[in-house]
């Protein structure tokens, strides 16, 4: 079949930039049309996600673009990086739609007039992905004229603004209010330029309020008046962007730099600070922090080490059991410690429920409803999970866990023989079953098909279900495998919106389906006997 050829990185990205911005539009409709307050503070909190995937894309084009290349594979290539910006600029207007109408109170607005325009751009997205895939002119022309649609509304809807206006004898109000909106774009090109000369300057991309937060904080580093030199460290899912701080006399990161909505930085601050009460050494310190309006700036302190998925995937079997090793003495020793005597429910169902919509925005055609296959009837994916949910036990005692278990959270150096743990916002005291749940299932999705490989992989994950199981016996937790059941489906289930692997994403949702199916047929009461068939789930 022809497709528009594209690198991974660039493809991958734009398809969850597109899921990202339907998404939004999604929550912006809501806002909008039914006054949910809520589905405006989503849109406005995800601004970093948008403009990561753009960055991400952007880099990925601009790589692919190196060297020798035919002049088709960079037209293409530049096309797509319009495509991605295209899209950001789609949820910056989402942004100020949302920013425009909160500032007007309890503003009711036309279902009629606005209804046409969100099922146009909704329409509008879900063309892209089949234009990338098919390469159909036809449909790129569909989407064109598809615009036209989206033009008349938006005139049907000034028309009826300037006739309300007329009502009240304030012709020049309206011409006034349509030219000062004319300005405002020309200020945000502008401002747009300004950040886009910025990122040109120090050769990373950034924008202004990222800039300043930067080099306030730099401020409060000894580095005797000479500029601050940054390097860009990762990227995450929720928006936040992370940077290093390049010492200028070693060329060595000597500390770190994060910025990113508000809450999430503030969560992180206090999560570095409990584990510093709690277990000192096993987190950064936190060196600074300074909030500015919506957004936060995070300054931490820079730790050595490889993160265990870096370990799993390069590095030796004696390096990885040194460090598994020493990564279970440190639960241990944190679970013994912050053990508590009152009993922790982790709400895993719930948990699932509250990413449905974000799920189905990269899998759109996921099956949740009941079914038949021939005669048979086939349990609906949701009904499973709501009845799950009705099962859920609580843990008999709780710990205080890291919240966001993943292999790429938990970092180990070798020459110290020490953990640290980053990424620290949803640390709590909960069912240490959260954790356990997500570090395998992070290690079930790495998308690894060499079988020696994928054995190593898989072989972590159940090194770790063995831990944690010698520790429920001795604490005397019996319902530990039956929540560890629960943890998993909700782990396999929400994962999937980072993956776009048909096939791994299928062997994923069926074993949660599996998973589930066997927590519905264990009777109530029985909780303490139920059994899980790990080697057979985790082992293809």
């Amino acid at each position: 079949m022809r497709m528009i050829r594209l690198p991974k990185a660039v493809h991958d990205n734009l398809i969850f930039l597109i899921a990202e911005t339907s998404s939004q539009l999604e929550h912006l409709e809501r806002f909008v049309l039914y006054g949910d307050a809520a589905a405006g503070r989503r849109v406005l909190d995800r601004a970093g996600y948008g403009y990561n995937l753009r960055s991400r894309i952007q880099k990925a084009c601009w790589d692919n673009q190196r060297g020798k290349r035919a002049m088709e594979s960079r037209v293409r290539l530049q096309s797509i990086e319009s495509v991605a910006q295209d899209l950001d600029h789609i949820t910056e207007s989402a942004r100020q739609v949302v920013r425009q109408l909160s500032t007007r109170g309890e503003l009711r607005v036309d279902e009629s007039l606005f209804k046409p325009i969100f099922k146009h751009l909704q329409t509008g997205l879900a063309l892209i992905p089949s234009i990338v895939e098919s390469a159909e002119s036809a449909k790129a022309i569909k989407l064109g004229r598809l615009t036209d649609k989206i033009f008349r509304r938006h005139q049907k809807v000034e028309a009826a603004c300037i006739a309300q206006v007329k009502k009240s004898r304030a012709d020049d109000f309206a011409a006034v209010l349509l030219a000062a909106h004319a300005f405002e774009q020309m200020g945000q090109s502008l401002f747009d330029i300004s950040e886009a000369l910025l990122s040109a300057v120090l050769g990373q991309a950034i924008n202004l309020t990222r800039y300043d937060s930067l080099e306030s904080l730099g401020m409060e580093l000894d580095s005797e008046n000479q500029a601050v030199s940054v390097k860009t460290v990762a990227e995450t899912r929720s928006g936040s962007s992370i940077s290093g701080i390049i010492d200028p006399e070693t060329d060595q990161i000597t500390a770190i730099f994060k910025d990113g909505e508000r809450k999430k930085l503030k969560e992180e601050r206090d999560g570095f600070q409990s584990w510093h009460d709690i277990y000192p050494g096993l987190a950064p310190r936190v060196l600074s922090y300074k909030r500015q309006g919506d957004s936060a700036a995070l300054l931490i302190e820079h730790l050595n080490g490889m993160t265990f998925e870096h370990l799993l995937l390069n590095e030796s079997d004696a390096a990885l059991d040194a460090a598994f090793n020493r990564l279970g003495q440190t639960l241990r020793r944190v679970w013994k410690e912050t053990r508590e005597k009152r009993p922790a429910k982790a709400g895993f169902m719930d948990q699932l429920h509250a990413r449905w919509s974000d799920i189905l925005s990269v899998h759109p055609n996921l099956s949740l409803t009941n079914g038949r296959i021939g005669a048979l009837p086939v349990i609906g994916l949701k009904t499973l999970v709501a009845r799950a949910k009705r099962r859920e036990v609580p843990a008999p005692f709780s710990v205080y866990i890291h919240g966001d278990f993943n292999l790429d959270n938990i970092l180990y150096d070798s020459v110290e023989n020490r953990i640290s743990f980053i990424d620290v916002h949803r640390s709590r005291q909960m069912d240490y079953v959260q954790d356990i749940s997500v570090f395998m299932v992070s290690c079930y999705r790495l998308q690894v098909l060499e079988r020696p490989e994928r054995d190593r992989i898989l072989s972590l994950a159940l090194r770790m279900a063995a831990l944690a199981k010698r520790f429920a016996k001795r604490e005397g937790d019996d319902t530990f495998e039956f929540r560890l059941a629960l943890g998993l489906a909700r782990s396999l289930i929400t994962s999937t919106r980072f993956i776009l692997d048909p096939t791994l994403t299928d062997r994923m949702i069926l074993r949660a389906r599996y998973i589930l199916e066997r927590i519905d047929r264990c009777p109530e009461g029985s909780e303490a006997r139920f059994k899980l068939p790990l080697q057979e789930l985790f082992y293809e």
